[in-house]
């Protein structure tokens, strides 16, 4: 039953709606344009865009973006690196405090600081 309602829904939606895409027939009877033919590989120009097919022009800025860095200046740590050590720094901060929020809670003196912290933790002997 689910199939039969399934399908007539789905033939009365294509008899409302038109169907999106470039495989419509008003899409391939609109009139092709052509790309400007005054870029050229010797005159680069970076306010214009960069034809990489007929159709699809890209913009210089995301070109510059996906272009690969030089070694010279590569990092020697790569950046997702640095970044999954800040996660893992961060997560430890926080399982740090819990721990001592924990370790309040319950009433034992837990020793927490972190960096900047104005009050560092003192061990008093008498």
């Amino acid at each position: 039953m689910r199939d039969r309602i399934a399908r007539a829904l789905e033939w009365v939606l294509r008899l409302l709606l038109p169907t999106p895409g470039k495989h419509r027939a008003v899409y391939r009877s609109a009139p092709h344009v052509t790309p400007p033919t005054d870029l050229s590989k010797d005159n680069p120009s970076p306010s214009r865009p960069v034809i990489c097919a007929p159709r699809t022009p890209i913009p210089v800025h995301v070109l510059v973006r996906t272009m690969p860095i030089p070694p010279s200046t590569r990092p020697l740590v790569p950046l997702y690196m640095q970044h999954w050590q800040k996660e893992l720094e961060k997560r430890e901060r926080q399982r740090q405090r819990c721990v001592a929020l924990v370790a309040g809670a319950m009433g034992y003196d837990y020793e927490y600081t972190y960096d900047g912290a104005h009050a560092h933790p003192a061990v008093v002997t008498a």
